[in-house]
């Protein structure tokens, strides 16, 4: 992706530290730079290591890896279509769902982009599958898988824990006794998952990177001196995180890691950096109108106050390591949760459903032709031709879409008999 850190690069650097026998600390500035070893999840890396195996890689296989990382990535779409399946017996809203996360800009930039953010979501939304199943065991493993798989996953399980607390089914007894007999076995499993890793890391006894983000005032690793200095970042990740286009109209990143960068770059960031973005700017119109406006109940309140404003609040809590929005930071599991949401619980999807799915489809396939437009070695005249295909495709795919999705409404017109 234009304008993105080298994080798509740790898996393979990680799984080819493991496979040159190093024991953690050996080394380990020279693979990994002022981050430990142990600074993010090990599931990806082992996994690239047992496809190697199979494959009879020794070195290399830097392709393969990326495939692997693909796939596995790619995994999110199928979670949202367990947890849609758990919260409505509606298979047109989960289909709705389906197709907006396979065409949203939040899942093709991170499945592209092969950190494993996406492997973690996927674990994440079978955690929380397995909790309205009332399945406790499988959901504590999970949200263990989670964090094992990127950083990512251990910021999302306050909102987890409070969404399986308030799930506690009513019943005798006190609300301590039923809630600590309901949320046991998720403690228990997820614990027992995370203790090797966690003596592992006690045992390198490297600091880890991410807990300076904390105590940081939004420049890097540098801690903040007061409290005006603590809040200042979070307050500006809130806004550029839910504001459209504030990141683009602010000048944010007009340098990067390699340079100056074009508007075009810029404006290609935003989908990756603001909620906006990652839903879509097209399919937040519709989108929002449609969660806002739904017949609320305990569910859907539930929901959206643990995955959203729960989620939403400690990541800005935590996150002090810069303060231009959490997105491409802590963001896409939240974006994903409420692409589920809007789906599953909105009201007049029969008529915003073709909408949602033309928008998306229209700025993804945009997106990934705006790449090549972005980058400065492009003739004007390259981009313009690449511009004119991106329209052609989009005008393809959104009429396909159309015809598709009209039975929505076709089904909805054919329920209330008018």
């Amino acid at each position: 992706m234009i304008a993105s850190p080298p994080d798509n690069q740790i898996p393979y650097i990680t799984a080819d530290y493991i496979r040159n026998g190093f024991d953690g600390r050996e080394k380990a500035k020279d693979f990994f730079g002022e981050w430990g070893f142990t600074s993010r999840g090990l599931l990806v890396p082992f996994g690239i290591n047992g496809l190697f195996f199979l494959l009879g890689y020794n070195g290399g296989g830097g392709t393969i890896a990326s495939l692997y990382g693909w796939l596995t990535n790619s995994l999110v779409i199928l979670g949202v279509f367990y947890l849609g399946c758990a919260l409505s017996t509606d298979m047109r809203r989960v289909r709705l769902a389906i197709f907006w996360a396979a065409l949203s800009p939040v899942i093709f930039i991170n499945t592209v982009f092969t950190w494993p953010k996406l492997l973690a979501a996927y674990f994440l939304l079978l955690a929380t599958t397995f909790v309205i199943r009332r399945q406790l065991h499988l959901a504590g493993l999970l949200a263990a898988l989670a964090w094992l798989s990127h950083p990512v996953g251990a910021l999302m399980i306050p909102a987890l824990a409070l969404f399986t607390l308030a799930s506690t089914p009513l019943g005798a007894g006190s609300w301590i006794f039923r809630t600590t007999r309901f949320c046991l076995p998720a403690a228990l499993t997820g614990a027992s998952a995370m203790t090797p890793w966690i003596l592992f890391k006690l045992h390198l006894g490297d600091p880890d990177p991410f807990a300076t983000y904390l105590f940081g005032k939004g420049a890097g690793f540098e801690p903040a001196a007061n409290f005006e200095e603590w809040i200042a970042p979070r307050i500006g990740n809130l806004y550029y995180t839910f504001t459209p286009f504030a990141f683009y109209n602010d000048g944010l990143m007009s340098v990067w890691l390699y340079g100056p960068l074009n508007d075009v770059s810029r404006w290609l960031s935003q989908y990756a950096k603001s909620l906006p973005g990652q839903l879509g700017f097209l399919t937040v119109i519709p989108a929002i109108p449609a969660i806002l406006l739904h017949r609320w109940h305990r569910q859907s309140a539930i929901f959206l106050g643990c995955f959203l404003v729960v989620a939403v609040l400690a990541m800005m809590t935590f996150w002090g390591f810069s303060g231009d929005g959490l997105g491409r930071n802590s963001l896409e599991p939240v974006t994903i949760f409420l692409m589920v949401a809007i789906c599953v619980f909105g009201r007049g999807l029969y008529i915003a459903g073709p909408i949602l799915l033309v928008g998306a489809a229209a700025e993804t396939i945009t997106l990934s032709v705006l790449e090549f437009a972005a980058d400065d070695k492009f003739s004007a005249q390259t981009s313009v031709h690449l511009g004119m295909l991106s329209i052609l495709a989009t005008t393809a795919v959104s009429a396909a879409l159309l015809y598709s999705s009209a039975g929505i409404y076709k089904d909805k017109k054919a329920q209330t008999g008018s």
